[in-house]
């Protein structure tokens, strides 16, 4: 129905829902031949072992980095790591299973059913704090300001949750690096830049398991107060979203 499918889920210390979640993707999706490219960043809460244990077989490939990348990188990684697998269609979705399998079918069936290149899966619900979704709309409109009006037609810019043919997305990573440190930003501004059609779908987020602070990769103590760690990303990120905006236009 959706030609040969790759799934790909980078995860970072994602021990309680992991093996749930890649259990619901199995179930859903094994069946329509599609497989699940796991990056590990190098997680220490043994999200690892317990993916081994559970035994997915070939439906689960896991690459463990070598060192802790950071969110940005892992994702560069699986993307480059399915775009030279045996597959016509990319999927892209974080380990935290906050998006549901079901959810995930409906971008397929957008690509599948529209002339689309990506689609970009629009999340609704969020169950982020309020500052994080505040840090989402600021993004959305710095691609506006580096990238131009086009740009405002990225939703949701980070949206984690996407879908591409392998063709635009091996045309979208050649303009990308492998240290980029907001990928989902960035690949919102090279495929409007190329051009390419868009299609979108709204998303439901949910909660899963026990309610976490921030995500694991923040470091943070409180629900509602943005973390050190989580401020300085941000200034870094803008800083590196400028120099890939001035670049994109040299090209």
């Amino acid at each position: 129905m959706y030609g040969r499918v790759t799934i790909c889920v980078p995860v970072f210390n994602e021990s309680l829902v992991i093996v749930d979640y890649l259990r619901e993707l199995e179930n859903v999706f094994r069946n329509l031949g599609a497989r699940v490219v796991l990056i590990d960043d190098c997680s220490t809460d043994g999200t690892l072992p317990r993916i081994q244990e559970a035994n997915f077989g070939e439906f689960v490939t896991v690459i463990r980095n070598s060192t802790n990348q950071g969110h940005g990188p892992s994702v560069i990684t699986a993307l480059v790591t399915t775009s030279r697998a045996d597959c016509e269609v990319i999927v892209t979705v974080d380990g935290d299973a906050e998006i549901s399998a079901l959810e995930i079918q409906k971008l397929l069936e957008t690509l599948n059913t529209e002339c689309v290149h990506v689609v970009e899966g629009h999340r609704r619900q969020r169950l982020d704090p309020t500052f994080r979704k505040v840090v989402s709309l600021v993004a959305r409109i710095l691609i506006v300001v580096i990238g131009g009006r086009v740009m405002w037609s990225a939703k949701d810019a980070n949206s984690p949750v996407r879908a591409y043919k392998r063709d635009a997305l091996n045309q979208i990573l050649s303009h990308l690096h492998a240290d980029s440190m907001t990928p989902n930003l960035l690949i919102s501004m090279v495929a409007r830049k190329l051009g390419m059609q868009i299609g979108y779908v709204d998303v439901n987020c949910r909660k899963v398991g026990t309610e976490r602070v921030q995500g694991t990769t923040w470091m943070a103590r409180f629900r509602n107060i943005p973390s050190r760690r989580f401020l300085q990303f941000c200034l870094s990120a803008t800083v590196d979203l400028f120099r890939f905006g001035r670049d994109l236009r040299r090209h």
